[in-house]
């Protein structure tokens, strides 16, 4: 379902894709300029569905990291303009402007009044489910740590080694980057993909520890410093153990 949802998260732009298909869109090249027009839209349209596919092959199953392919949409819009002023077939001329709300700018009061409405209610919870609080009280721990001397570091430099924790919720560490240096302590992260249980020479590891991530029961053994929750993101900070000694 990953191309319907692509399609969808990028209404209304992507109307346009709709009409560079099939036999009446053909009928309408009534001139080379028109049929150049269209050649052009369906390459566009196959560069959408092209890079879709890509993604599908690498793994993404996510809408949202198909926006960028979405690029091309705009271009379609406006093929579909540049296709009513030479003239369509009267099913697809009716179509279009039912799309275009009989008047393509009043999308623009549309979309302006969604987005208001969007900002004022779903972005204010987003807002309210931010790491920034958790990410403070992290970094604030690890720099009484460091600077008490239970948290070994090298003068008052820390290394934090992290992996699921950046995929999930990164600005968690960049808040904890802050508020450290704001204590006098520099603390340097590591994005460690598939290679923290090796990390070793860190001095903190930064682990998911909710249901969402297997780091917590492969970290499961190794001492906690501070355990946070972020919306529905846990996470806790541990000393990395050598694992030849596990």
């Amino acid at each position: 379902m990953l191309p319907v949802a692509a399609w969808v998260s990028v209404l209304p732009i992507s109307l346009g894709f709709l009409f560079v298909w099939g036999p009446h869109a053909r009928r309408e090249c009534t001139d080379e300029e028109s049929r150049s027009h269209l050649r052009v839209a369906r390459a566009l349209a196959w560069t959408w569905i092209g890079a879709i596919g890509a993604l599908m092959a690498f793994g993404v199953s996510n809408p949202r990291y198909t926006l960028p392919a979405a690029g091309v949409m705009p271009l379609l819009v406006v093929y579909v303009f540049a296709a009513q002023a030479k003239g369509m077939v009267p099913r697809r001329a009716h179509i279009a402007r039912v799309l275009s709300l009989g008047d393509a700018r009043r999308w623009l009061a549309v979309l302006l009044i969604l987005a208001w409405v969007f900002i004022g209610t779903v972005e204010r919870k987003t807002r309210a489910s931010s790491g920034e609080e958790a990410g403070e009280k992290l970094g604030q721990a690890m720099a009484a740590g460091v600077l008490d001397g239970s948290i070994p570091s090298t003068g008052r430099r820390v290394r934090v080694g992290a992996d699921h924790l950046v995929e999930a919720r990164p600005e968690v560490l960049w808040y904890a980057a802050r508020a450290a240096r704001q204590q006098g302590v520099d603390m340097e992260v590591r994005w460690l993909p598939g290679r923290l249980e090796k990390a070793t020479e860190l001095d903190l590891l930064v682990v998911r520890s909710d249901d969402g991530s297997p780091e917590g029961e492969t970290f499961a053994d190794m001492a906690t410093i501070i355990e946070e929750r972020v919306h529905k993101c846990g996470f806790r900070t541990v000393l990395p153990l050598s694992l030849k000694d596990r």
